[in-house]
Parts: C-alpha cells; structure tokens; sequence
C-alpha cells in the first residue's frame, strides 16, 4: 500500500520556474580515452516521435553493476528527471520514456560521470545530449490559390483583405453572390474579421467588404490566432492518433480553454468577436457560432469532414456534424461547456451522439444534412469528471449519483470501482485522486484497480491537476492551493 504523502502550502508568490538551457560548455563532451560514445554526438537535435528512446554505445564494456543503472538519465527543462525505462548491456545504455515528451519542450539526455567500465574507470565528466520534441504539424487541405469562380474570388479576396472585390465573371445577382458568401464564411472561420454591415454589392459585380477592424489591426490578430491554432495543435494532436482521438482531444482542449460569455448573453452586448473562431482561441471567450466555426476550423485542418448546423430560429443555438471514419456523429462543444465556467470540467453529454440523442434537447432541420445514426460513442454522456490512463477512463457516472467507475475507452468492460461519489478526478501512475463527495469533498486516492481507499485530507477540495509527478489542489472553502510530490 502507498503511504499518505505530506502536502505543502503553495505560496501566492510562488512562480514556475525560468526555463533556460542546461548544455554545458563545449570542452565538457569530450570523454575519456579508455571509455568513449561510439559516435559523435550532436549538440542539439530536434525529433518529431513523441516517446524516442535514448541508445548509448559504448566501446569498451561498462560494468553492469546495479548503481551504474541510474548513472544514465533524461532532464526536462527545469532539471527534474523524465521518467524512463532503463536497459542496459555490457555496450549500450538505453533510455525509453515512460510517458511522452511534451511539444516544443527542451530534454537533456545525462550520462553521469559516475559511469564506469568493467575494468573500473569512470567517465570523469558528466556528458550531455539536448533536444527538442516538436510533433508534427497536422496535414493542411490544399489552398485556394488562385481565381477559378465565385467562391475562390471572394475567398481570395477576403483572405487578402480587399476592400472591393470584383466577382463580375461570375456573377451580377446580390442574392447569388450573398449565398456564396455565406458559404466561405462558414467554410473558413480564420476570416473572422469580414462583417456584414456596411458591405454592398454593386449591380456591376462587385463586392464593396467591410471589415471590423483595420487592414493593420487583422494582420496582427491573424497572427496572433495562428500562434494560438499552432499551440493547440502541438499541445493535444500526436502522432499515430486516430480519427477519434483528434476529435476528443480538440474537444476538450476549446471546452478546457475557453468560457461560455455568459454575462454578455444576459445583457445582450455580446462583442463581435465572441461569434468567432478568435474569441474561442485567443480571447477564451465566445458564445454558440464561435465554439461550432472553431470545431470547423480545427477538425477540417485535420482532414476530419466537420460542418456547422444552425438550429431552427426558436431555439438559436448552432453546433456540428463531424464524420469520424466515414460515420457522422452530432458534436456541441458549447453545451460540453459549464455554465459559469469550471476549470478543468469537460462534460460529454453532447459528444458525438446521433439525431435521435440529439433530438431530445435541439430542434433543426435535418433536411440536406448527413443523418447521424451510430451510437457507440453515447456511452460519453454518462461520464461527469474523468482522466485517462493506459486505454481506460476513470470516471463519476452521472447515471449511478457520479460514483467512481472505469471504462475502456473503446466503451467496453464498464465496472464500477468503489461505491463513493467521485469529483475532481486525476490520475497518475495506477493511482486515482479524487475528491470525495461521500465524505465532505474531501481529496482521497485509490488504485486504479479499486483497493486501497486513502483518505489524504480533512476539507473540500477542488482544482485537481498532477504535472511533473505534482499533485495540485485547493482548499475550496479557505481557497488556499495545496501541492503534494507524488511518484
């Protein structure tokens, strides 16, 4: 059984600590004649898989005594050793991670000057090899590039943010022209910057655009939405992933990081730019029309067919239609969103459910649209709080008062855990943390197997997250945040 471990106070001044290079000096890789690296070993190096192992070989034996194991190791970018498997041989060490490396992040492989042959000579010096993981950017759709018809001229047009565009060729009808707008518009949410007010179009042909800001001003905030497309892409989107896995892993990602502008609903002043994609990306902020064009946006990048679908006028409401390996599912990210905002909360009563699931709280007109009739994702929507590891989803069921069970994340071999009502679900290393609402919401853990029921505070806890094999949680009624070493 684990042992409770201590948990200390996080100071309000504490801050993350200041990323910086640990490669030593040049004349530091230089090793011993007498046990040297079979090859020279670069500088720096940037890999693209996620979870590369480390082979180190050697020229003359190395002792294969139990210390000389751990005399081999990788470093994330504060210095704290990254998890990994260890295997070594009389000519080669190798390091394979446990976890994988996050995107855009500084690893340092070590070898201890520790290290010594079987004739019993060390190394002398510690010996350093960095690098950089950056996962690969995801297949883009082939762009417009040049004027073949209506919609490629007032894409192109409106990409390049001209003030007038000339559709003449194509048409002279404003009703045809408007349709055709409508359409790139929804197609392509990064022009999130076009407004329709004040636009004209002339009956020569031409399309007199309006836009919300100036040519200077969406230049800057185009760049500042890619930068934010590009961290979320490299955040959540790994290789080897399928169809699924992207669509859940965007998911959470806009419901996780961005807030439903609910006090702007109620006073009626919503900002234009909470019906965009960059209200969800940049502002965290936005409303029903920006969390469905994001969806859009986001999924269609990844080669994963996504439309936008409006609701009849009296409900108001807009969400998606997403096909997840030639099936169509119904997808709202927005009512995935509490209302007022709870970090870390991601609901799935809306993830990818069929017409009929979807029918029983939104009202549209499916006439035109691809029918979605599968339902082996519906068994999501009973899960309240959840996190994942190895292939199962630990979670709170909302169909049995949000007790602790698991599942597959294929949905098979569903089964309760214990009989407690869980909240604020993180797990780590075979462990469950959870609060426990079967006893004051106070922070217990579990394994993920069901035994070893642990009691670990004496107060409501919330704000649950584990990074750098750190466990973080706040007091709720104090709010005074907490953190605990874990392993």
């Amino acid at each position: 059984m684990q042992e409770t471990k201590t948990y200390e106070e996080i100071p309000a001044s504490a801050a993350r600590k200041t990323v910086r290079s640990v490669i030593p000096d040049r004349t530091l890789w230089s090793l011993l004649p007498n046990l040297k690296l079979a090859t020279q070993w670069k500088p720096i190096e940037t890999i693209t898989d996620p979870v590369k192992p480390w082979r180190i070989t050697f020229n003359q034996p190395i002792s294969l005594s139990e210390e000389n194991w751990y005399n081999g190791k990788i470093l994330d970018e504060v210095g704290n050793e990254f998890a990994v498997e260890i295997k070594m041989t009389a000519d080669q060490l190798l390091l394979t991670p446990i976890a994988p490396y996050e995107s855009g992040k500084t690893y340092t492989v070590v070898l201890s000057k520790e290290l010594y042959s079987a004739r019993g000579i060390s190394l002398g010096k510690d010996i350093y090899q960095q690098f950089v993981y950056q996962s690969p950017k995801p297949p883009q759709k082939p762009e417009i590039t040049e004027v073949t018809d209506l919609y490629s001229a007032l894409y192109l047009g409106l990409k390049n943010i001209d003030s007038t565009i000339y559709v003449d060729k194509y048409t002279k009808d404003s009703k045809v022209a408007f349709a055709e707008l409508e359409k790139v518009l929804r197609d392509h949410p990064e022009i999130f910057y076009y407004q329709y007010r004040g636009s004209l179009f002339w009956s020569d042909g031409r399309l007199e655009a309006k836009y919300a800001y100036s040519k200077d001003l969406i230049k800057q905030k185009k760049a500042e939405l890619q930068w934010a497309i590009d961290t979320l892409y490299a955040s959540v989107i790994k290789p080897g992933m399928t169809e699924y896995e992207k669509v859940k892993a965007v998911h959470d990602y806009v419901v996780l990081n961005t807030a439903y502008d609910y006090d702007n609903y109620l006073n009626n002043t919503i900002p234009n730019a909470s019906y965009t994609m960059y209200g969800v990306l940049v502002n965290k902020t936005a409303v029903c029309n920006g969390y469905g064009l994001a969806m859009v946006y986001l999924l269609n990048q990844l080669g994963i067919d996504t439309i936008y679908v409006i609701s009849n006028p009296s409900m108001n409401h807009g969400w998606n239609k997403v096909k997840i390996d030639n099936v169509w599912y119904n997808l709202d990210s927005t009512w995935d969103d509490p209302v007022p905002d709870r970090k870390g909360k991601v609901g799935y009563g809306y993830f990818l459910v069929s017409d009929k699931q979807l029918a029983r709280t939104h009202s549209w007109d499916n006439t035109g649209l691809p029918k979605a009739v599968d339902t082996r994702y519906e068994y999501m929507s009973k899960i309240h709080a959840s996190d994942s590891e190895n292939g199962w989803i630990y979670y709170a069921n909302k169909n049995d008062n949000s007790k602790l069970y698991k599942i597959k994340s294929d949905g098979s071999a569903d089964q309760k855990l214990a009989n407690v009502r869980a909240n604020e679900i993180a797990v780590y290393n075979n462990w469950i943390y959870f609060s426990n609402y079967s006893n004051g919401g106070y922070l217990y853990k579990m394994r993920t197997d069901g035994s070893y029921l642990t009691e670990m505070t004496d107060f409501l806890t919330s704000d649950l997250r584990i990074e750098n094999e750190t466990l973080y949680f706040t007091d709720t009624k104090a709010k005074q945040p907490y953190r605990m070493d874990i392993e």
